[in-house]
């Protein structure tokens, strides 16, 4: 799914680098795009969520999480280069939409990270609720 998604952030910038601004097909051609992307932020955040719990390593779910937030910043880049160049299309809400899903990736990154860190400190004999003092 990364890559398909990859794929469709290049094909975006392609077509902000290559369409007119002033040319009214150019907005609606951009705008399918641009909604592409934003579809595929929105489904790639639940692959990742639904994927992420099923971990029992949290630190798995950290990468998987720090994998998606890499795939919203190559978006995000992508969408402010469109945003700033076609103002008036859909890239402004698509850009502040991909930033809200980036942040709710950042929120599970940094619990998954704290998560990993807390179990590799935790003395793998101990079973919840144990203090480990005898």
């Amino acid at each position: 799914m990364e890559q398909v998604g990859r794929c469709e952030i290049k094909e975006m910038q392609r077509s902000c680098e290559t369409l007119d601004p002033a040319l009214p097909d150019s907005c609606r051609e951009l705008s399918t795009h641009v909604k592409t992307v934003e579809a595929l932020v929105i489904s790639s955040h639940r692959v990742v969520a639904y994927t992420a719990v099923q971990f029992e390593d949290p630190k798995a779910a950290a990468d998987l999480w720090r994998e998606y937030m890499l795939f919203c910043e190559d978006a995000l880049n992508c969408l402010r280069n469109a945003k700033e160049k076609f103002p008036y299309c859909a890239a402004v809400n698509a850009y502040d939409v991909t930033l809200d899903y980036w942040e709710s990736a950042k929120e599970r990154f940094h619990e998954n990270s704290q998560d990993a860190e807390w179990q590799s400190k935790t003395p793998s004999t101990l079973s919840p609720g144990q203090s480990g003092k005898p």
